[in-house]
């Protein structure tokens, strides 16, 4: 199993609650715990510093295609 702790970034987390710091627990692939600022941190294999990063946990999907189109008023009917 390997582990990966994203330390201290500003978390959003999608749910519409405001952003808080806190740090990201990873393990083998998948989120396994979001920790808030000054709760006990795990031991992980390696630990990342996101200290005035935005850390956007499982919310975001930047995967597209051809969907840009999609404005064009005449685009292509699939």
């Amino acid at each position: 199993m390997t582990t990966t702790l994203l330390r201290n970034g500003t978390i959003i987390d999608g749910t519409g609650k405001p952003a808080f710091t806190g740090s990201l627990l990873v393990e083998d692939g998948f989120i396994k715990d979001i920790v808030q600022k000054g709760t006990g941190l795990p031991q992980t294999d390696q630990a990342i510093d996101a200290d005035g990063l935005t850390v956007a946990p499982g919310f975001i999907d930047m995967h597209s295609h051809v969907d840009w189109v999609l404005p064009w008023s005449d685009h292509p009917q699939v």
